[in-house]
Order: C-alpha cells, then sequence, then structure tokens
C-alpha cells in the first residue's frame, strides 16, 4: 500500500477540497458503520457526488465463471439498482481486460464501446470506472457513469476513485 502513495503523491497533493472532504466523510463513515450494506451504499452515494455522477456501481467479478455480482448500485438520487443490466457488461468487461482506470467523455461516439447495447439503451454519454484488485487480479469494479457529457470525469477523478477503490 505504501508503494500506492509513494507512487502517487503528486496526484494528493492535487486533489480538491471536495475530494479531501469526501475521503474524510468515507473515514468517518467506515468508523462508525454497524451494517456492512449500508457502508458500502454510502461509499458509493459518495463517489456518485464528488465526480457528479448519475449512477455508481460496485460489482466483485468472479473469473471462474465470467461473472458479476451487484455489491450496491446506486442513482444520484440514492435509490438501489437492482438490474446489472442497467449497466454496460462490454464496460466491465473493458475494464477486467485491461486491469486498469478507465475514463470516457464520449462513450457513444467511440466505436469499441457504442456497440454495446446497453451503452445505447441507457444512453450513456460518459464513464469512469477502477478495477479493484486482489493477489493480481481484478476482484472487482467501481463504475460511475452519466447520461449527460461529463467533461467534469477528470484525471483528478480518475485517481480519487483508485485511491477510493484501493
Amino acid at each position: 500500500m505504501n508503494n500506492f502513495f509513494d507512487e502517487n503523491i503528486s496526484h494528493l497533493k492535487n486533489l480538491s477540497k471536495d475530494e479531501f472532504e469526501s475521503l474524510y466523510e468515507f473515514t468517518e463513515i467506515l468508523n462508525s458503520a454497524t451494517h456492512q450494506d449500508s457502508l458500502v451504499e454510502n461509499a458509493i452515494d459518495i463517489v456518485i457526488k464528488i465526480i457528479n455522477a448519475e449512477r455508481g456501481l460496485f460489482v466483485k467479478y468472479d473469473d471462474i465463471n465470467d461473472s458479476f455480482t451487484i455489491i450496491t448500485a446506486r442513482k444520484i438520487s440514492n435509490e438501489n439498482i437492482t438490474d446489472l443490466h442497467e449497466f454496460s457488461s462490454g464496460i466491465l468487461q473493458k475494464v477486467i481486460k485491461e486491469k486498469k482506470p478507465l475514463l470516457y467523455h464520449d462513450v457513444m461516439s467511440d466505436p469499441h464501446l457504442s456497440q454495446f447495447e446497453s451503452v445505447q439503451i441507457q444512453r450513456i454519454k460518459s464513464v469512469i470506472g477502477v478495477p479493484i484488485i486482489r493477489d493480481a487480479k481484478v476482484w472487482g469494479i467501481i463504475i460511475a457513469d452519466s447520461q449527460l457529457d461529463r467533461r467534469e470525469f477528470t484525471e483528478e477523478n480518475l485517481f480519487f476513485l483508485s485511491f477510493f477503490s484501493n
């Protein structure tokens, strides 16, 4: 974990006040949590809020069956989403394959992503996501997306999300 901080110290110095406040809020939630489900929901709500997304998803990946299980999926209105098909499995697979964070501002114009049925049905315009790596394998993924053009999904947001997922 120290390697993570050493490699990214310059990014840490550039986190916005809102991002630091969100990390602080998250640590408060961790310290006061009594129920795991609400902890994860609150954490995703913070992610959605800080990066100004419309939806957030935290899934666990089963590499043996190549399948995903929702840990939590939330809307900006703090409502749960229970159907994984509302999110793009193609984008999730892209994170699995590349094992690195991704950021797209115009998904509909990208020929590699616009082909995904869920991207078209949900009219996803912007997406930001990070893998959660355990033992050199993708254990889970956090994705946030928007139907609006979210130019404010930035490299700093991507770093924040990587820091958060770590």
